[in-house]
């Protein structure tokens, strides 16, 4: 959870200074963080941070299986 927080921090913009004053963590805790984000998304940067996120949350949520009650 700490690390999607992170990455929809980065997506706005912000620096590792600024995500560390929102969060209340040091500066450092959240350059290790932004940098597992970014070997997990493979995403080469933060930029690729914000496109990876904006994808996500513009992403309609799957359809329910409602198959088994039928």
């Amino acid at each position: 959870p700490r690390e999607r927080e992170v990455a929809r921090l980065v997506a706005t913009g912000r620096t590792d200074r600024q995500i560390a004053r929102v969060l209340g963590v040091a500066e450092r805790t959240v350059h290790v963080h932004v940098r597992h984000i970014i070997g997990k998304l493979d995403a080469g940067g933060r930029a690729g941070v914000a496109g990876q996120v904006a994808a996500h949350e513009e992403a309609p949520p799957a359809p329910a299986d409602t198959s088994r009650y039928a």
